[in-house]
């Protein structure tokens, strides 16, 4: 990779960052799965059994009865269980996919964020969301009550973080982005980020010991850069200035899972190629359903061979929002299965 490239959003491209970003390509290089067909193979497997277990599961889907309504497997690695706040961490076990292996602060203290307000990039409050993201240890960050934070500047992420908005309503509202860059082991679950502008940059601390000068920000909601073992989860996302979540230069092992997207036009991105080149690229839209001027574009060949065994047949476009009921951010009530 090119260092210009590397420098997306760093000023100074100093030391500090250098050294980060060898650990990354380190880190990357580590949780690359030579065998993806392995871990789909291993998902859809345990998507089967979800189907089949608790005698009529399958037959339940459409019905929102009984104490628990969980209907995959990440979701039933967790939501039913009444005391799910006393057992926060348990979370931190149940991603399946490629950042399977992401369990976030799991192994670090609690940290409550008690002030929605975000007015010092290089000594942030404690208290506030942006001074827990840069401690230098694990954490897993909960919300003390029902918030809305308007991000002045990006907010960078450092490693082994998990942020459970499971308890509180957050949003993540009209300010800069979310950035993971250089990082590894972080959790982003049950919070609303929407409407997310372009930032102005600045001196933006990204750790407890370094702060630097940060260039314009792009608008995404969620920015991963070279970062690993990340596990984005039951988060709600519409209307970013830019995308919503951008995962590029060399980030691996990630798993988005349960989340709900809106107010987004632009999904598969062949624009970063011209057409002699993606038209081979296999393509295909199978009872989607079009609707706002929204398209899509089919290209490459018909997929007329496939290991039936292991694939969940696409459920057509009408039945949107039975898919979609459970997902995105959860209204989690303590003492009640999620």
């Amino acid at each position: 990779m090119q260092t210009s490239t590397l420098k997306a959003g760093i000023a100074n491209f100093d030391e500090y960052w250098k050294k980060r970003a060898e650990e990354a390509k380190e880190a990357s290089r580590e949780a690359y799965e030579p065998n993806p067909e392995k871990v789909t193979k291993h998902f859809n497997d345990e998507v089967h059994k979800s189907l089949e277990g608790r005698n009529s599961t399958r037959r339940n889907l459409g019905k929102n009865k009984g104490p628990c309504l969980a209907t995959n497997p990440i979701d039933r690695c967790w939501r039913c269980d009444k005391n799910w706040a006393k057992n926060r961490k348990k979370l931190g076990g149940c991603a399946l996919g490629f950042g399977r292996k992401t369990i976030g602060g799991k192994h670090g203290k609690y940290y409550r964020v008690t002030d929605p307000s975000d007015n010092d990039m290089v000594n942030p409050k404690a208290g506030t969301l942006r001074y827990g993201v840069i401690q230098d240890k694990p954490l897993w960050i909960i919300f003390a009550h029902d918030m809305v934070i308007r991000l002045s500047e990006e907010l960078m992420v450092a490693s082994n973080k998990t942020i459970d908005g499971r308890g509180a309503n957050v949003h993540i509202y009209n300010g800069a982005q979310i950035t993971l860059q250089f990082v590894k082991n972080v959790i982003i679950h049950g919070i609303h980020i929407h409407d997310a502008k372009a930032g102005n940059g600045g001196m933006i601390r990204d750790s407890v010991d370094h702060y630097g000068f940060r260039s314009r920000s792009d608008g995404d909601g969620i920015s991963i850069f070279g970062s690993t073992d990340i596990w984005i989860d039951h988060i709600s996302m519409s209307n970013c200035e830019d995308g919503l979540i951008d995962a590029i230069m060399g980030s691996n092992a990630i798993t988005i899972s349960n989340c709900h997207f809106t107010k987004h036009n632009d999904v598969t991105k062949r624009d970063y190629a011209v057409e002699s080149v993606w038209k081979s690229w296999n393509w295909r839209s199978e009872g989607d359903l079009m609707l706002n001027g929204a398209f899509f574009v089919q290209s490459g060949n018909a997929i007329k061979t496939m290991n039936k065994q292991g694939v969940i047949n696409a459920k057509p476009g009408r039945h949107v929002s039975m898919l979609t009921r459970f997902s995105g951010a959860l209204d989690c009530i303590r003492g009640r299965p999620c």
